[in-house]
């Protein structure tokens, strides 16, 4: 009787330690990769003892476990083709240590107990209000709470300073606090109005690529969470929509950004920039042709030809895309087509992975949705439907992305995965 005491002590106590690794996550992004990648690593620590302690390796036989082993096993395979097997070595083999942070966070959700789980999403959420805050304040003043200012018209940086991609951890984060907010509060208004607060920041923030994954998440969200008054969440959603395009409209800056450098181009055919204007083409490709994203996902797809069945390797595009055979000089913007990723993620696993390599994330990621999503219809449990939410518009082609194996994008990713996964 007391070594089950003892033992179940142990596992709350380790518990508890997993919970606050995985509660200051948020903080830890603000602060920048060194302590995102000490977070993890303690994650990863905490979750092997856990299961040594339990001596329960369940988890290892678990279907997501063998997905996220074949996805690895693949990128191995792949490290055998690789143009350069010492520069891909390290992504590769350091690929294990997400694996590990999705398994912790599923361990952590489905054994511990609500009182600490609330906990963990109490001290998410004052962390995502102090960042709305702190960047509604940057819109307003020019400059954030810490006296830091972007250095680009038009995009804040809030606390992240000169790295312009606050958006990005906005976007993985705001509808999990918004779910949680109505959990706490058992309110829908609450939640629409947490909803609003973040799709209003998001473009505020200036991220055009984050600001549609934003909308489009909370659309989506706002009419699926519940089978209540569709009407009215109809009307809201026109409401938000067209108070969104009067407030670009009238901002010169944003204008700028969202109406004549994105969806102008798009509906009209003319796109100017500080060098050319295109007049009343209405060429989808010639648009293209006149962009930055444009040139880079060029580049990637010439690279890509060159290596169709296993890419170049990961971590090796940034090499590859400087090679003289691949520039475009019908591009305008061929000179910064060459870049350390393609800043598209499908473009990232076809460059560096090849067909091979896509295929199984493909793979992967069906599987993963599919019983996630079987998950969600039995258990009905709403943080399973907005992580869900965000890995999917993650993965929308066309739009820009950061890379997939890096450090802040890879973790935002694999902090999701973990919550989708969870079967509790």
């Amino acid at each position: 009787m007391l070594k089950k005491i003892d033992k179940k002590l142990n596992e709350e106590r380790l518990l508890i330690v997993l919970g606050f690794v995985i509660s200051i996550y948020p903080l830890c992004f603000l602060i920048g990769s060194f302590l995102i990648n000490l977070n993890t690593l303690f994650a990863c620590i905490v979750f092997i003892i856990f299961l040594l302690k339990e001596k329960n390796f369940d988890i290892f036989k678990n279907k997501f476990f063998v997905i996220l082993l074949f996805l690895w096993g693949s990128f191995i395979i792949n490290l055998f083709f690789s143009s350069n097997i010492e520069n891909s070595l390290s992504r590769t083999f350091g690929f294990v240590r997400f694996i590990l942070l999705a398994l912790s966070i599923k361990i952590f959700f489905e054994k511990s107990g609500s009182q600490i789980q609330k906990l963990v999403f109490k001290i998410w959420i004052v962390t995502f209000l102090v960042v709305t805050f702190d960047l509604i304040f940057e819109f307003i003043f020019g400059f954030n709470t810490a006296g830091f200012s972007s250095y680009m018209p038009g995009r804040l940086s809030g606390f992240l300073n000169q790295e312009l991609k606050i958006g990005h951890l906005y976007s993985a984060i705001f509808l999990i606090c918004s779910v949680n907010i109505l959990y706490f509060t058992k309110k829908n208004y609450y939640l629409l109005l947490f909803i609003l607060i973040s799709i209003v920041v998001s473009i505020f923030i200036g991220e055009r690529a984050n600001f549609i994954r934003v909308f489009f998440m909370s659309i989506f969200f706002i009419i699926f969470f519940d089978n209540k008054n569709f009407i009215k969440k109809i009307i809201f959603l026109t409401f938000v929509s067209l108070t969104l395009t009067l407030f670009i409209i009238k901002n010169e800056e944003y204008n700028k950004r969202f109406w004549g450098q994105f969806i102008k181009p798009i509906i009209i055919g003319k796109v100017k920039t500080d060098k050319i204007e295109i007049k009343e083409s209405f060429s989808f490709k010639e648009i293209i042709n006149f962009t930055v994203y444009g040139a880079n996902y060029d580049r990637a797809y010439r690279v890509f030809l060159d290596n169709k069945l296993f890419g170049v390797g990961i971590k090796n595009y940034r090499n590859e895309s400087n090679k003289k055979k691949y520039e475009n000089k019908d591009l305008h913007f061929d000179k910064s087509a060459a870049s350390i990723h393609p800043h598209q993620v499908h473009l990232e696993f076809l460059t560096e992975t090849g067909f091979f390599g896509y295929f199984s994330f493909l793979i992967f990621i069906f599987l993963s949705f599919y019983w996630s999503f079987k998950n969600f219809l039995k258990s009905k449990n709403l943080i399973i439907f907005a992580s869900s939410l965000y890995l999917l518009f993650s993965l929308m082609p066309l739009l820009p992305t950061g890379s997939f194996f890096t450090t802040f994008g890879a973790t935002l990713f694999w902090i999701n995965y973990g919550l989708m996964i969870n079967e509790k």
